[in-house]
């Protein structure tokens, strides 16, 4: 066991799903990871949850970008796709 919030990235985190998981992480003290394409909703979501929230703009369908997001993300304890 740990006493590190947990870290988790969420793919369409500016959509209504992805923000809602996002939303009740955040509540429960963890840390959410917002990954999505569009700059303007993971702007609006992160300002809402406030706090250090890391937020990667990415096209899924880029593999290069895949890996280049990831690898800035570092470590995770679980991904919402």
């Amino acid at each position: 066991m740990t006493d590190r919030p947990m870290r988790v990235a969420i793919t369409g985190a500016a959509g209504a799903l992805g923000a809602a998981v996002a939303r009740l992480l955040a509540r429960r003290g963890g840390q959410p990871v917002l990954i999505d394409r569009s700059v303007e909703g993971l702007r609006d979501l992160r300002s809402e949850l406030g706090g250090k929230i890391q937020a990667e703009t990415l096209n899924i369908l880029d593999p290069e970008a895949v890996a280049a997001v990831f690898d800035r993300i570092g470590p995770l304890d679980a991904l919402v796709n």
